[in-house]
């Protein structure tokens, strides 16, 4: 006979799936700049957030910028969580951003520029 009782249990942590389809890390921590250790292309191409692409980099300060095309729709909130929180979200032009993968490795492609860097032009 089993005289067990249930019991509850606490499960402190939310998972949700993000539905990326590719991700990079580029880790320079080693070798930093004077702004960034590392940064961390992301592809998207879903109902929710669009299609693009994001660039996180990682500061020095802990934090993280957020580039990302215009074309998506990404929620701030979502990378304040990141490191020490979110720094700033860059939106910018990434005429001819690509990211392959094939039998060779990773080949990623970018090329951006800011709204502010577009006005100066």
């Amino acid at each position: 006979m089993n005289n067990s009782k249930p019991c509850e249990l606490l499960f402190p942590f939310s998972i949700e799936v993000d539905s990326m389809e590719k991700l990079l890390l580029v880790n320079f921590e080693k070798d930093p700049d004077s702004i960034y250790v590392a940064f961390e292309p992301q592809v998207f191409n879903d109902a929710t957030k669009g299609c693009g692409h994001i660039v996180i980099g990682w500061r020095t300060d802990k934090k993280v910028d957020v580039y990302h095309q215009k074309t998506l729709n990404i929620d701030p909130s979502n990378y304040n969580i990141a490191g020490a929180g979110l720094n700033e979200m860059i939106p910018v032009d990434m005429e001819k951003a690509s990211y392959e993968v094939n039998d060779f490795g990773v080949q990623a492609h970018i090329n951006s520029r800011t709204e502010k860097e577009e006005l100066l032009k």
